[in-house]
This record gives structure tokens, C-alpha cells and sequence, in this order.
């Protein structure tokens, strides 16, 4: 286990564009979220620790390696692992996974295209321009039809925060037209995938649609109301 760490410190350090996944093989294994293998934490010690991590992960997004750009602009994002929230990061390294294909990237890139928002009750805003040390926020104009794009594509990828996200792109009408049936179908979607929140958000959804269906005639009913009285008074 000691000389195979090593090894891979080693390659970490001279990885290339041709094979950059070593730094972020390593940075896993910092994070202690690599699925493959068990590495005791005092062995991975001895290399650093989770702050160091963003480096390692940073220098294979560098090297235009997918996974690691994904998880090098979720971690801008949130500032994990002590890195701080850069959103320009971010921003650069989803919209390069994302042209490649990667799903989570789309939702990411979804999520800064509309101020970062995750969906219904997310109103931090103002809290997340304060400490974004780039600046990137508060000087950019958010782009609803893009946000709605990259969700769109991230739920057909089978996503389940996309397929919740975009549920609540079509109940709040962002970047399409409002529409409850089309919400309901993707919160159904992203609620069959486990998603906790999504099954709440229907339950609101089916409330808000029947009051909708409710009130609608009875203001139509008080409008013709209205028409009879005047038609008397001119009479």
C-alpha cells in the first residue's frame, strides 16, 4: 500500500494532458471518498489531508480531465475542503465538462446560469455575491433560457436533482412557459429516483393547480356579475 501510494504521488506530479487522472485518483483518496480501495487514514496522512485535496483535483481539471473539472467547480462552488466559493471557477469548468458530455456538469452550469439557485425556498443570493471571491455573481446577467437548457439536458441523462430542478423551472416559468402538468411529471420523475423534496413539492403543486381551477370560474362567475349590474344602472 505504501510503495503503491507513492507511486501515485509521483505520477500525480508529473501528470500530462495525455494522462491526467493520477492527481485525481490522489485527491480522492485525500477526500477518503475513492470507492475502489480502503486506505487506512494514517498511510494517506502522510501525503496531506482533505484541505490539500482541491490542488490534486484542480491540476487534473487543469489537464482537461472530465471528472475532475466536474468536482473542481462543485467545490468552487460551495467552497469545500477549504477552497474559497470562486463562481468564475466554477462557471469554467462546468460549461468544459458539460460540452463534454458530463450530466453533472449540465446541472451545475444550469444552477449559475440562474444565480446559483437550487430550486423553491434557495434565496440566497445576496449572501453568495458577499463571499464569491471572483466577483463572477455580481457582474453577471442571469440567462434563464440557458439555465432551463443545461437542466433540460441534465434530465435526460436521468439526473435526479435535474429532474427536480426542472420541475421547478416549469412550476416557477423559468426560461419556458408555466406549466403545472409538465412540473408535476418531472417532481413524479425525480420523486421515483428517491428525491425526497420532490415528493413534497407535488403534494404543494396539486393544491395550488386545484385552487387555480377553482378560483378562475368563480372570477369569470363575478365578472358577468359585474356586466348585469351595469346594464341595470344604464337602463
Amino acid at each position: 500500500m505504501t510503495v503503491a501510494l507513492a507511486l501515485l504521488s509521483r505520477a500525480s506530479e508529473e501528470a500530462t494532458a495525455s494522462c491526467p487522472e493520477p492527481p485525481y485518483i490522489f485527491g480522492l483518496l485525500l477526500t477518503n471518498t475513492y470507492t475502489k480501495v480502503n486506505v487506512p487514514t494514517p498511510v494517506i496522512k502522510q501525503y496531506g489531508s482533505a484541505g490539500d485535496a482541491p490542488n490534486y483535483f484542480d491540476r487534473a481539471a487543469q489537464l482537461g480531465y472530465v471528472p475532475a473539472q466536474t468536482r473542481m467547480a462543485y467545490i468552487s462552488e460551495n467552497g469545500l475542503y477549504g477552497a474559497p466559493i470562486n463562481l468564475s471557477k466554477s462557471f469554467v469548468y462546468y460549461a468544459a465538462a458539460a460540452s463534454q458530455g458530463d450530466a453533472h456538469a449540465m446541472l451545475g452550469l444550469s444552477r449559475l446560469y440562474n444565480r446559483g439557485s437550487r430550486g423553491p425556498g434557495d434565496n440566497n443570493e445576496e449572501q453568495l455575491m458577499a463571499i464569491d471571491v471572483s466577483g463572477w455573481l455580481a457582474s453577471t446577467v442571469p440567462n434563464e433560457d440557458e439555465a432551463f437548457q443545461w437542466c433540460q439536458r441534465a434530465a435526460e441523462k436521468g439526473i435526479a436533482d435535474a429532474l427536480f430542478l426542472l420541475g421547478w423551472y416549469y412550476e416557477a416559468g423559468i426560461g419556458v412557459l408555466r406549466n403545472d402538468e409538465q412540473a408535476n411529471y418531472y417532481y413524479g420523475a425525480a420523486a421515483d429516483k428517491g428525491h425526497a423534496v420532490a415528493v413534497e413539492r407535488m403534494q404543494r403543486l396539486n393544491v395550488t393547480s386545484r385552487y387555480r381551477r377553482e378560483e378562475i370560474p368563480r372570477t369569470r362567475r363575478g365578472k358577468k356579475k359585474q356586466k348585469r349590474r351595469w346594464r341595470c344602472l344604464v337602463m
